[in-house]
């Protein structure tokens, strides 16, 4: 089952409906070693060429590479390269049925000419006059919309998305409980209101709201205002070098930093991280989820030449590759949860403990590697030294907070440690979302913290016993009783 599909119900493929401007995209390969005698241009020796889908069909393509079943409308001319493009789709699995072909309308076709994996020349062939087919899109779609999970419209201010036909869209998307999601063109982002989610990048985005600083704050708050304005759910900003950005009516859902080791070409990426985060919101993952896919995905993408694509194989080995890394064991409470959803979306069973830890003994030790058992990740809460001291007395910790710290961070058997400052962990909990809670000694489930936000959430307390004979409190006072004894003090 693909990596993204085995997440979708009872593995039936999610029928998504791609709409917008469509392009085929043609690549003239060849060597630049000299300049022209008759002019002062370089002088490209033809290798190859190649053609791929480009546009609203690049967005269908990355969507059938990764398991759905795909259906592309758009406005084709009668011509070679619409029929072209339409062979190319249908090698691709991509339903074509819903495309609308007129003699008015020459296809689009962007020519690109590259050298060394380098873009010299591009030459764009496009349609010059304005053709408004909204009334033939309207009823081709009238009874095929409600069949749909999702729908994406990729403008690419072509010609297809007029102001009638988005809100028609919207609007019965809204009535069948449809996703639909919008790649997004131009400054007059009204026109898309009532849609689930926007993609711009950081560009269009400047584009539809005017310049912004460079401040966070400032980025957020023209962020929540475009929300508002559009009636919109999500909007996922791609940011270039500065990674990317998934944000609701609350504010930041979180954020993914760039992660492309090597960028050859960025044409294509965001459609490749349109697909990605569409099949996110149709229920293949979560939100947080998503945005690291998404952003992962488009990573992949920017690393090959060319409109390119990513498969389901591809995605689920770059995860494997984006292992996390468990040298850095001490993580804080406002990191954790990003390191908790990659886990968890390699599919790894996360089990959670606490405690104050201050002496640590073989209890302990015997304690941890039973709870690291029950899954494949152990985190340990750690009381804060103030914490301690609430619950053990102002002398205590007798090991400070950074010593416990390294003390657990050294076992084998844990994989994280965070320390949380209040008396209870329940908040690091509820970031965490363990599918396992445990602790060790005589509790019942009932009075362990936690326990009901845990079961809720589809985890289970298991409470392993501690190690008789054993505990802090007895090495304490074993170690009292031989430094006060009267021959400890003769030896001295």
């Amino acid at each position: 089952m693909n990596f993204l599909l085995d997440r979708w119900h009872n593995g039936v493929k999610p029928r998504v409906l791609v709409i917008g401007d469509l392009i085929l995209d043609r690549y003239i390969w060849g060597e630049i070693e000299r300049i022209s005698p008759e002019a002062p241009v370089q002088i490209l020796t033809w290798e190859r060429e190649s053609s791929t889908l480009g546009g609203a069909a690049n967005v269908a393509n990355n969507l059938a590479q990764l398991g759905c079943e795909v259906y592309l409308c758009g406005i084709l001319g009668h011509d070679t390269e619409g029929e072209e493009l339409i062979e190319k789709a249908k090698s691709f699995n991509i339903n074509t049925s819903l495309i609308l072909k007129t003699k008015k309308f020459r296809t689009i076709t962007k020519s690109r000419f590259i050298s060394k994996n380098q873009h010299v020349l591009r030459v764009d062939k496009e349609n010059n006059t304005h053709i408004d087919l909204e009334k033939r899109f309207i009823n081709k779609l009238s009874p095929f919309l409600k069949k749909t999970n999702g729908v994406i419209c990729s403008d690419y201010s072509k010609g297809v998305f007029t102001k009638g036909l988005l809100q028609f869209l919207s609007k019965t998307c809204k009535k069948h409980s449809i996703k639909i999601v919008v790649d997004p063109k131009g400054n007059n982002y009204k026109k898309y209101e009532g849609v689930t989610a926007i993609t711009p990048n950081i560009s269009e985005f400047s584009i539809a709201v005017g310049k912004i600083s460079k401040k966070e704050s400032d980025l957020d708050l023209e962020v929540k205002k475009l929300l508002k304005k559009t009636n919109t759910q999500y909007i996922l900003l791609t940011r270039g070098k500065d990674g990317m950005t998934l944000f609701d009516r609350k504010g930041r859902v979180g954020h993914e930093p760039a992660n492309a080791k090597e960028i050859f070409d960025v044409t294509g990426a965001g459609d490749t991280a349109t697909a990605v985060f569409t099949m996110g919101l149709l229920g293949c993952s979560t939100l947080k989820d998503t945005l690291f896919l998404s952003n992962l995905s488009a990573g992949i993408v920017v690393g090959k030449v060319g409109t390119s694509t990513l498969t389901g194989e591809e995605l689920k080995k770059s995860v494997g590759k984006n292992e996390i890394s468990l040298s850095n064991k001490i993580i804080t409470k406002e990191k954790i949860t990003t390191v908790i959803n990659k886990l968890k979306l390699k599919g790894k069973k996360i089990v959670f403990t606490n405690g104050c830890f201050d002496i640590l003994h073989s209890g302990h030790i015997e304690y941890l590697e039973r709870a690291r058992a029950l899954g494949d990740i152990l985190i340990v809460g750690l009381n804060s030294d103030s914490s301690v001291r609430r619950l053990k007395g102002k002398r205590r910790p007798f090991n400070i907070q950074k010593e416990r710290e390294k003390m657990l961070a050294s076992l084998s058997s844990v994989s994280f440690v965070s320390t949380f400052y209040e008396n209870t962990p329940l908040k690091l909990i509820q970031k965490i979302k363990p599918d396992i809670l445990t602790k060790g000694g005589d509790y019942s489930s009932e009075v362990i913290v936690g326990t009901k936000f845990v079961e809720e959430n589809g985890g289970y307390v298991q409470i392993l016993p501690y190690i008789k004979g054993i505990s802090t409190t007895k090495i304490v006072e074993t170690i009292i009783e031989k430094h006060t004894s009267p021959n400890s003090k003769k030896k001295r």
